[in-house]
């Protein structure tokens, strides 16, 4: 059994496997020899542009805590349509859980906690007294959590973030975050769940000071065809970010792909979606009113690997939004913006690698009635050095236009472009033991000179995964 223009040798392994008694194609997702190892770097940029299509992106100020290399995430990435075929395959794989100590029955429990040391100055905290105070501080973040599998197909993770700062200008800060996600096959089928809560309060770009936000996430997803040439992608997202007297944020989407497998190489796919978002606004809100919207989104990708050490996914589109009145028409202005998404991965060499993120996005402001444009460029230079120790250089460039929700083709009401780069060295003992240390340097050129900041931070992180 075949498929015209499908091989069965080169970068994409195209194969075929008994499913539930039944001969199935099977489409592996091509990932670089190597890469397994090194391509993990996507993973803390391409989550947030997949999961959040319209959510609030705020910018923090703080380096965020970094999880160790997490090789299957990356190659999860590099597959046709998101979500893996060999899902399908999980259940009669060996049970990788057999050694676990911590396994009861269908559960295996994995601890881990986190310790970082940051010593920050230029850190934005407005006061009543002092708007454009600027402090620096130490912080220390301890961050015990545990991840479940829940049998083959299902998996709970959990974390607290505790936060302890030297400035008293500064308040000492408790957070969480409880994930659930997983997926069930079904003949052609793979249907999915994601859902996420959480709460945290750190210093961010857009409001200078630190804010409590509360998030609430749920996904549901569909896969069909996934092991043959054409498949079909379809997911129902919600969005709820809750603040502390600023804007609170819900946003319902779908997004659904159509793909084609082309090429052994070369994979494309067109999708379109749209959704409601709901703003309200605080008491402390600049606005008094929060302007609702409705948007639509066409979009088209590509995955694309011409060699074996190379590849390459592409999308982009239009995001079209119109906003209602108090009346609840839409008789003020409709926009129209460009959005796109780009990663790249490039292996010269084994234990050398180079990374490409871009992207464009539409998201909600948290404090006045307004939507942002985000544009996002990170290059990431890896080296390994002797067998376990890596090395990474990060420069990245961001630019967010706040743009009037009631006036949306005017100019932007802001613009916050910020221009940095984090240097880090980084291993791996034991197979458990995580330890790292970096700089960083962030200048926020803000037209605004209230929230325009230049921080330089460095330190350390230690952690530890059962």
């Amino acid at each position: 059994m075949s498929y015209p223009g499908i091989g069965t040798s080169g970068p994409s392994k195209f194969r075929l496997r008994s499913v539930d008694g039944r001969r199935a194609l099977l489409i592996r997702p091509w990932f670089p020899t190597g890469m397994r190892r090194a391509g993990w770097w996507l993973l803390p940029t391409v989550c947030p542009l997949l999961l959040t299509p319209t959510a609030v992106r705020a910018q923090p100020v703080f380096v965020p805590l970094v999880p160790p290399p997490n090789p299957q995430s990356a190659q999860t990435f590099f597959s046709t349509n998101g979500m893996t075929a060999e899902s399908i395959l999980e259940a009669a794989k060996a049970d990788p859980e057999s050694g676990n100590p911590l396994r009861w029955g269908p559960f295996a429990a994995h601890p881990r906690v986190d310790y970082q040391y940051i010593n920050a100055s230029g850190i934005r905290q407005g006061t009543v007294n002092n708007p454009t105070n600027t402090v620096s501080t130490i912080q220390h973040l301890i961050s015990p959590g545990v991840l479940v599998q829940m049998g083959p197909h299902w998996r709970v993770d959990a974390a607290l973030s505790l936060n302890y700062y030297t400035e008293k200008v500064l308040s000492d800060t408790f957070g969480y975050h409880v994930g659930i996600n997983g997926g069930v096959p079904y003949k052609d089928w793979v249907f999915g769940l994601g859902a996420a809560l959480g709460s945290s309060e750190t210093s961010q770009t857009e409001t200078a000071a630190q804010t409590k936000q509360d998030t609430y996430s749920t996904t549901l997803t569909a896969v069909y065809g996934a092991m043959h040439r054409v498949s079909y992608d379809l997911s129902v997202s919600q969005n709820i970010v809750l603040t502390d007297e600023l804007n609170d944020s819900y946003t319902w989407s779908t997004l659904n792909w159509l793909n084609y497998v082309v090429t052994p190489k070369t994979t494309v796919g067109v999708g379109l979606g749209g959704g409601y978002n709901l703003l309200e606004a605080g008491t402390e809100s600049h606005d008094s009113t929060g302007t609702d919207s409705v948007f639509e989104q066409v979009q088209g990708r590509v995955v694309w690997h011409p060699r074996d050490r190379f590849s390459l996914s592409v999308s982009g589109g239009a995001h079209f939004q119109q906003f209602m009145s108090d009346s609840g028409t839409n008789d003020i202005e409709s926009s129209v913006s460009p959005i796109y998404s780009l990663h790249a991965g490039y292996l010269p060499w084994d234990g050398t690698s180079f990374g490409l993120t871009a992207s464009q996005t539409i998201g909600n402001s948290l404090q006045s009635d307004e939507h942002t444009e985000s544009t996002m460029v990170s290059l990431e230079f890896r080296q390994r050095l002797l067998k376990n120790l890596s090395f990474a250089v990060t420069p990245n460039y961001s630019l967010t236009d706040y743009r009037s929700n009631t006036n949306p083709n005017a100019a932007a009401n802001r613009a916050d472009e910020v221009l940095g780069i984090s240097v880090s060295l980084s291993t791996v003992l034991f197979k458990k033991f995580s330890v790292s240390t970096f700089f960083s340097f962030a200048d926020n050129q803000s037209d605004d000179e209230f929230y325009a900041y230049e921080t330089r931070q460095f330190g350390f992180q230690i952690g530890y995964r059962f």
